[in-house]
């Protein structure tokens, strides 16, 4: 059987932007305890980039060290990521979409780095470039979790409608871990309204310690999404989870699920 032989995430959180757009209350505590979530319980190896270390500066230069199948270390060095490799992307922070009524090919999404400038649509992150580059990694299992505003705009493979699976397993597990899985979740769909010259901001609640999305992932990864009992949660267990404990306290966010391109018949998967 194709063993994960390392499991790495990049965990990204702002909450203190810049240049007058609305600073967020949760993001960055979300991304702490998720990192910490995934180092202590499932032994991964987490790059944090937190607030002024998410400029857009710093976010280009991870994606194209992501190009170059690297990823940075705070020292200056680089893990040079294998296809053996499982890695974890997580964005919480500020995303919009331009575009979105008029664009026939859907909304042009863009993540917003923590410098950027309201006025000014090149200091905006297309979601288009972050695809790209995570597209350039060999790893054999991706996972990118997108807990922003127009997050459904990052969809550049067909979405598959997601299912209750039985219990995985043995047989099933294996094709799970030696397939490709390059999945998708995003905290809401792309159907936000958002104009080119106003752009209108997700709010968070601001006594809560998390995002709704968030809280749900932490209780996903502590065993609450196991829904077949079995001791694994699949990818696509989290997002069932997600899709129908998130709609029980909003109705009016939407989680999403697809798959990249090179998606087969693998699923990303946490050993409860």
């Amino acid at each position: 059987m194709a063993e994960i032989k390392r499991s790495l995430a990049v965990v990204i959180g702002i909450n203190q932007y810049l240049n007058g757009i609305p600073v967020l209350n949760t993001a960055v505590n979300d991304a702490s305890e998720i990192a910490r979530t995934l180092r202590k319980k499932y032994e991964y190896q987490v790059l944090r980039l937190l607030d002024d270390d998410a400029t857009a500066d710093k976010l280009n230069n991870l994606f194209s060290a992501f190009e170059q199948q690297k990823l940075p270390l705070p020292d200056g060095s680089f893990i040079q990521i294998q296809e053996s490799d499982r890695l974890l992307f997580y964005f919480a922070g500020h995303g919009i979409a331009l575009d979105a009524l008029d664009n026939l090919d859907g909304p042009a999404g863009f993540i917003v780095p923590q410098d950027a400038k309201m006025d000014n649509d090149a200091t905006l992150l297309p979601m288009k470039r972050m695809h790209d580059a995570l597209l350039k990694l060999p790893c054999r299992h991706l996972l990118v979790i997108l807990d922003c505003c127009f997050g459904g705009a990052f969809r550049w493979a067909g979405q598959r409608e997601a299912v209750r699976r039985d219990k995985v397993y043995q047989e099933r597990y294996e094709r799970f871990i030696s397939s490709c899985a390059q999945q998708v979740i995003t905290s809401a769909g792309d159907d936000e309204k958002a104009t080119d010259s106003l752009f209108k901001f997700g709010q968070r609640t601001e006594n809560d310690a998390h995002s709704p999305f968030a809280d749900l992932i932490l209780k996903a990864l502590n065993g609450d999404a196991d829904l077949s009992d079995d001791g694994v949660l699949t990818a696509t267990e989290l997002y069932v989870y997600l899709h129908s404990e998130l709609g029980k306290i909003n109705t009016k966010q939407t989680p999403g699920f697809s798959q990249l391109k090179r998606h087969d018949k693998g699923e990303y998967i946490f050993p409860i």
